[in-house]
């Protein structure tokens, strides 16, 4: 999993002091059940300004579009030289609340 951060963010300096992470994603449908996914392992930070920038834009663009994505305000935090990109590798992986197949 990689997630967008800047260097700067409380998420940033914790991991530099202890890079076991957790991150949970979860779901808010009214009317759903609750589902979600708890992922924990070793995390990773990539300074690397080539590999943060193709791999923030991936970012992006998935939750932007490939429109969205050239707009000033993500471009401008593609470029800049604080961001990171945190890389979880998952060790474990915790579901609740699949849907019945």
């Amino acid at each position: 999993m990689y997630i967008s951060a800047f260097q700067s963010t409380r998420k940033v300096r914790d991991i530099e002091k202890n890079a076991r992470i957790s991150v949970l994603i979860d779901t808010d449908r009214p009317g759903e059940p609750a589902q979600a996914v708890l992922l924990e392992g070793a995390a990773e930070l990539l300074s690397d300004p080539e590999q943060v920038s193709r791999l923030a834009t991936s970012i992006y663009t998935r939750y932007l579009g490939a429109e969205g994505v050239l707009a000033a305000e993500p471009q401008s935090w593609i470029g800049d030289p604080e961001n990171r990109i945190i890389k979880l590798t998952p060790e474990k992986a915790f579901i609740w609340g699949q849907p019945e197949s």
